[in-house]
């Protein structure tokens, strides 16, 4: 899996950057994010930063969140 040896690379101390638009994949993978909209960046933080409203308005969706055991999910509404 692609997205496992990338976090394997990370782990080794390497800086990695990556563009997704998947964010319950960018969760589990990630421990950093930036949200970018027209006019910049919107948002940066762990997964704290990863919430309806940021979602919302930067991809001007409705969203709700959801936090299971697996993590934490973000859905159109």
């Amino acid at each position: 899996d692609v997205s496992a040896a990338i976090r394997e690379w990370a782990s080794s101390g390497r800086t990695v950057l990556q563009a997704m638009h998947d964010l319950s994949l960018a969760v589990r993978f990630s421990d950093r994010f930036v949200f970018l909209s027209e006019d910049g960046v919107y948002a940066v933080g762990g997964p704290e930063v990863i919430t309806a409203e940021n979602v919302e308005a930067v991809y001007d969706v409705p969203v709700k969140s959801i936090e299971t055991d697996d993590g934490k999910f973000v859905t159109p509404n």
